[in-house]
C-alpha cells in the first residue's frame, strides 16, 4: 500500500489534476445554467415605429405566486428590422431571446402594408425559434392586446391563443401558422388568410362615488341543405367624476386576404363565414341569422336564428371544362339550434316544431346566406386579382396537363380569375 501511495505521489499528473479541481470547483457555484441565460417569450407583439419596428413580448417569469399574471411580465425593443427590436430586449434582460415556447405572433395591420414574409424572416430562421407560432392581425397597437391578456383576470395559463380562443366573441378565428403562411407565400396563388382582430377605446363614464360598469359586446358567425354558384370587457371608475379609457378587445369576424405577403382585401359578414365554411382548418361553431321573415302555418314569424354547427366535412372537386375552372364542393354539417327568435301567433307547438327539427325554411335561409358569400368572394376575388379558391394551385397539382394547355393560351395569366365557377351543394342534418 505504501509503495501505490509513494508511487502515486510522485505522478505530477496527480497533482495537475488536483489543481485543475481546486480551481474549477468554485466557479461551478457561480456559473448560470443555460436556462438562466435564456429570457423565454410565449407572445409577441409586432408594430411599427419611427424607427422601424418595435416588439413587445410576454416574458414567464417561474413564480410561487398563485395569480397567473404574475407569473409573465411584458418586455420591449425598438430596432430598424425585428432582429434589431428583439437584440435590444436582450440587451436589457442581460439574456438571450428564446422563441421556442412563443405561441402567438400579434402583428399590427399597418405592417400588411409591406410583405409580411420579409419582416417575419426572422422567426422562421431563428435558431431559438418555433415555426408553429399562430400569426393573428390586429387593428390598432399589437402591444395593447398584450397588456390586455396580462391585466385580464380569464387568464387560465401561459399561452395568449387560449385566451384568445377562449373569448365568446371571438369564435370563428382562422389560424395561420408561421409554417403555414410560408408555405402558402411560395404557392402559385401566393395567397395567404389570417383572423383579424380589434382592439379599441372602451369608455366609462364616472361616478361621484365608487362604484363599477360593466359591459361587453358580442359578435361572430360562421357554419352551415344544398346551395349551388353564385368583448367585450369591463371598466370600473370610482371616486371622483370623469371618465376613464381602457382599451378592449374586439372581433367583428373579419379576415384578411394577402398577396405575397401584403394585404389586398379583406372578408366581412357572409364572405368571411362562408371562407370559414369551406375552410377544413377553420374553427366553425356557432352562426347568428338576423332579418328572417319564415312564417308557419300557425302565423309565427321566425326573425332569428342561433345555430350551432357541431360537425363538418368536406370534399371539393377542381376541374376544367370548357375552357372554364370550376370547383365543386360537397359539405355536410351537423346543427343544432340553439336560439329561435319568433313573433306573430307563437305558441308552443309553433317553438318546438323549429327548435326540435331544422325544417325547410331553416335550411333555405342557411342556403340563402351562405350564397350571398359566395357571391361576395368570387366578386372580390376577380376585382382584386386575387386566387382566393386557389385555382391556380390545386388545377396544377391534380389536372396539371389540362391547366398548362389551358394557361398557357392566356394573353393574361390573371384572365382565369375573370371566368371561373364554384358550386357548392350543402346538406344539413340535425343533432337531437
Amino acid at each position: 500500500m505504501k509503495k501505490l501511495i509513494n508511487k502515486i505521489s510522485k505522478n505530477k499528473i496527480v497533482y495537475i489534476f488536483l489543481i485543475f479541481i481546486i480551481i474549477m470547483f468554485p466557479n461551478a457555484f457561480y456559473t448560470k445554467s443555460e436556462y438562466q441565460q435564456r429570457a423565454i417569450l410565449i407572445s409577441v407583439a409586432l408594430d411599427k415605429n419611427e424607427e422601424g419596428y418595435s416588439i413587445n413580448g410576454m416574458l414567464v417569469v417561474p413564480s410561487s405566486a398563485g395569480n397567473i399574471s404574475s407569473n409573465v411580465e411584458l418586455v420591449d425593443g425598438k430596432g430598424g428590422s425585428v432582429a434589431d427590436a428583439l437584440h435590444s430586449i436582450e440587451t436589457d434582460l442581460g439574456k438571450k431571446v428564446s422563441l421556442a415556447h412563443c405561441d402567438t405572433i400579434f402583428v399590427n395591420s399597418e405592417i400588411l402594408q409591406e410583405d409580411l414574409s420579409k419582416v417575419l424572416d426572422y422567426f422562421i430562421r431563428g435558431v431559438h425559434g418555433t415555426k408553429n407560432s399562430i400569426i393573428i392581425a390586429v387593428d390598432g397597437q399589437a402591444k395593447d392586446l398584450l397588456n390586455y391578456i396580462k391585466s385580464s383576470n380569464k387568464v387560465n395559463n401561459f399561452l395568449a391563443s387560449d385566451l384568445v380562443n377562449s373569448e365568446n366573441n371571438l369564435i370563428g378565428l382562422t389560424n395561420v401558422s408561421l409554417k403555414e403562411f410560408y408555405k402558402d407565400y411560395f404557392t402559385p396563388g401566393e395567397i395567404s388568410v389570417m383572423s383579424l382582430l380589434k382592439m379599441e377605446d372602451e369608455q366609462s363614464t364616472g361616478q361621484s362615488s365608487g362604484g363599477s360598469s360593466e359591459g361587453g359586446s358580442s359578435s361572430g358567425a360562421s357554419g352551415g341543405s344544398s346551395g349551388e354558384s353564385g368583448g367585450g370587457g369591463e371598466s370600473q371608475s370610482g371616486g371622483s367624476s370623469g371618465g376613464q379609457s381602457k382599451k378592449t378587445l374586439r372581433s367583428e369576424n373579419e379576415l384578411l386576404i394577402l398577396k405575397q405577403g401584403k394585404q389586398v382585401a379583406k372578408l366581412t359578414n357572409e364572405s368571411s363565414d362562408f371562407y370559414n365554411l369551406i375552410n377544413d382548418q377553420a374553427k366553425i361553431d356557432f352562426l347568428f341569422l338576423n332579418d328572417l321573415n319564415i312564417e308557419d302555418d300557425n302565423g309565427a314569424i321566425t326573425k332569428s336564428l342561433g345555430i350551432n354547427i357541431v360537425e363538418k366535412s368536406i370534399n371539393k372537386k377542381y376541374n376544367i371544362k370548357n375552357g372554364i375552372p370550376i370547383l365543386n364542393y360537397d359539405i355536410e354539417i351537423v346543427v343544432r339550434l340553439t336560439e329561435v327568435i319568433q313573433e306573430g301567433n307563437v305558441t308552443e307547438e309553433s317553438i318546438n316544431a323549429v327548435k326540435t327539427h331544422v325544417n325547410d325554411p331553416v335550411k333555405h335561409a342557411i342556403i340563402d346566406y351562405y350564397k350571398k358569400g359566395l357571391k361576395q368572394i368570387m366578386s372580390l376575388s376577380q376585382n382584386n386579382k386575387v386566387d382566393i379558391f386557389r385555382f391556380k394551385e390545386k388545377l396544377n397539382k391534380f389536372h396539371n396537363k389540362k391547366w398548362k394547355e389551358y394557361y398557357e393560351n392566356l394573353q393574361d395569366k390573371n384572365d382565369y380569375l375573370n371566368n371561373f365557377e364554384v358550386n357548392f351543394n350543402l346538406v344539413i342534418k340535425p343533432k337531437f
